[in-house]
């Protein structure tokens, strides 16, 4: 029986922390135990809310009062019970039990159903990025509409819009960026030189998300593994240009003779 108390309580947590965005969070990022006592943690105040109920249910006297109202005395509900052969389980385990679970899924659809606003679940991200500068980089950019610059351990840069970012299903390894523009560094100054212009191809073929075409902004996403990544910024086009603008040119290599002898 100790077995069926510990799983039902974990399978309780397991709904609650599904369907919550701060513990989804968390669970991304948790190993082992640690993982089965946040689970249990969530499924034991299942358990205490059940409890509670069943107590008050119990003092009122409501369950026998309900039952007489439908025609199904509890003394006949109890009898049916038994005839099952369960007498090691007790009416009130029954009752905390099923509003503990009662409990858990109604929990779930309350947090589901606020993680769906768009302001409350940036905040609550917000909170629990404020430790990861990666993710919170990139929720930054996400929020704020901003684009980032991705230089790559391959001197392969991009400069684009972070897309479809979740930081709640787990540690981030991989995340997918809309290019505004591409290139590379040099390998002798690691000065940038950027040679595709993919938001100037976006407006001359008309492309606005709206998949009315053959060729959509879906299409042209670039997926970057996280640990490809040398160096990640935010972006803005307009500094940008002012940096390239007044950057010095770069000095002319030049060979010194060789001495004679």
């Amino acid at each position: 029986m100790g077995f069926l108390y510990i799983f039902f309580i974990l399978v309780c947590g397991f709904i609650v922390a599904n369907y919550h965005l701060p513990t989804r969070f968390r669970q991304g990022r948790s190993t082992g135990w640690d993982y089965y006592f946040r689970i249990g943690l969530l499924g034991l105040w299942c358990v205490v809310f059940g409890f509670l109920v069943t107590v008050v249910l119990d003092v009122l006297n409501l369950p026998t009062y309900l039952f007489n109202l439908i025609g199904y005395p509890l003394a006949q509900v109890r009898e049916s019970w038994l005839s099952f052969g369960l007498e090691e389980i007790t009416s009130h385990q029954i009752s905390v039990a099923t509003f503990a679970l009662i409990g858990s899924v109604l929990f779930a659809i309350y947090s589901h159903i606020r993680a769906r606003n768009k302001v409350f679940r940036v905040s609550k991200l917000a909170y629990e990025c404020s430790g990861h500068h990666l993710e919170k980089l990139l929720l930054d950019a996400t929020v704020f509409n901003m684009s980032v610059s991705v230089t790559l351990k391959s001197r392969k840069w991009y400069a684009g819009k972070v897309v479809d970012f979740t930081p709640e299903t787990g540690g981030v390894r991989t995340f997918a960026l809309l290019p505004m523009k591409s290139g590379y560094r040099r390998e002798a100054d690691l000065q940038l030189v950027d040679t595709q212009d993919y938001e100037a191809y976006y407006r001359f073929m008309g492309m606005k998300g709206d998949h009315t075409g053959r060729l959509d902004l879906e299409h042209f996403r670039v997926v970057i593994p996280v640990e490809h990544i040398s160096h990640i910024a935010m972006f803005d086009q307009e500094t940008y240009e002012i940096f390239t603008f007044t950057r010095p040119p770069a000095p002319e290599v030049t060979t010194l003779p060789e001495p004679h002898c």
